[in-house]
């Protein structure tokens, strides 16, 4: 990895999630890359859900749940109005995601991003 990790996360089945520039890399316990893929914009934060099937991963302007094996898109959101996403957390069910915004908003959206508050 040429550029600094900006973020990293952990499942509790030992997926790794790294957050570096443009990129999201899962890797296993191991060291070993499962996915890497490259995004439109600088990646912000990143998490991995406690199963470890799922990784969610922020640029200023997006939010996406993403398939840890492949980093396929599962949903994607661009929050409204926008704000610059700052951070990332998932429920201990993994059920909700929570964002943490620029303007100190906080929003609260399921798995599949649909919205569910502000706070």
């Amino acid at each position: 990895m040429a550029c600094p990790v900006q973020c990293v996360g952990i499942s509790r089945g030992g997926v790794i999630v790294l957050g570096h520039g443009r990129r999201v890399t899962v890797m296993d316990l191991a060291g070993r890359t499962v996915a890497s893929a490259r995004f439109e914009a600088a990646i912000v934060t990143a998490v991995a859900s406690a199963s470890g099937r799922f990784v969610l991963a922020a640029t200023r302007q997006r939010i996406f749940v993403l398939h840890a094996t492949t980093l396929a898109e599962a949903a994607v959101v661009e929050p409204t109005p926008p704000a610059p996403v700052r951070s990332l957390a998932l429920s201990p069910s993994g059920r909700a995601v929570i964002a943490g915004f620029d303007r100190g908003l906080v929003g609260v959206y399921a798995t599949d991003l649909t919205f569910y508050a502000a706070v």
